[in-house]
């Protein structure tokens, strides 16, 4: 099924609903979204794709826009799993918001791309189901003062199961990753309130690899901070590069056979 949406102005929700389910719950027929919006203060919220081969792609250009709350691929049930799902998600522009983009099942993958200046990425969980290929989330920030976090109470740039991979990379200065989001009345983006300076922490960490055999890959080639990294599990492995005046604050192994390996220029 293909579903889209184009706006080029202001103020514009998209909500999608696409589900297919079967008898067998790991086949399914391929969904197809595309979200394509232009301007200031743009939604999209409330995906749902369920079923093998699904495909979502937002694409926003401009100031201030959001991906929020429950774009999801695979239930929160393994009855329902996400096969081989793609969820890519491009903004330009500054001050853009990724809230949250969830994946449950197998051989998932999630691409998030921000080219502006003070965008925050967040997809909160990816978790892989018990015995089955690993899932993959890449997130690209090309800017000044971008973050990678958690937004509000969420677990933050999260993985669960095994064979799991993240690579965080950010081009510029002023860039976080692993910073923890808690609510400020008084700063807000896309409506979503932000504290860049709280750190992560047991119960609230945000970035997250939980389980066994994950990798995670973090390039920043500015005046960075690498500010919170938790793996909890074994054989692990962990790869920080940083420019110059980078630095990296907290990273976290629990278990056995983990690596870790900063290089900072």
């Amino acid at each position: 099924m293909l579903q889209g949406t184009n706006s080029a102005s202001s103020g514009n929700t998209a909500t999608i609903e696409q589900v297919f389910v079967s008898q067998d719950a790991v086949s399914g027929l391929s969904n197809y979204s595309l979200v394509e919006q232009d301007g200031t203060d743009n939604e999209v919220q409330l995906l749902a794709q369920y079923g093998s081969g699904n495909f979502f792609s937002v694409d926003q250009d401009g100031t201030a826009n959001i991906v929020r709350d429950f774009p999801d691929q695979g239930s929160a049930s393994d009855e329902r799993p996400s096969i081989d799902g793609v969820i890519g998600i491009t903004q330009d522009g500054n001050g853009n918001v990724v809230w949250d983009a969830d994946q449950r099942g197998l051989g998932n993958e999630l691409l998030i791309e921000q080219r502006g200046d003070d965008n925050f990425a967040d997809f909160e969980s990816q978790v892989t189901m018990q015995g089955g290929s690993g899932n993959f989330a890449s997130i690209l920030q090309d800017g000044t003062g971008n973050k990678v976090g958690q937004a509000g109470t969420g677990f933050g740039a999260y993985q669960q199961g095994s064979g799991n991979s993240m690579a965080i990379q950010q081009t510029g200065n002023d860039n976080e990753a692993g910073t923890q989001q808690v609510p400020l009345a008084n700063l807000s983006i896309g409506g979503l309130a932000l504290d860049p300076e709280n750190q992560g922490s047991e119960g609230g960490q945000s970035l997250n690899q939980i389980g066994d055999g994950h990798v995670f890959e973090l390039t920043q080639d500015g005046d960075d901070d690498l500010r919170f990294l938790l793996q909890d599990g074994s054989d692990n492995e962990a790869y920080v590069v940083q420019g110059a005046g980078a630095n990296a604050h907290d990273i976290t192994q629990i278990g056995t056979g983990n690596t870790a390996s900063v290089t900072q220029n």
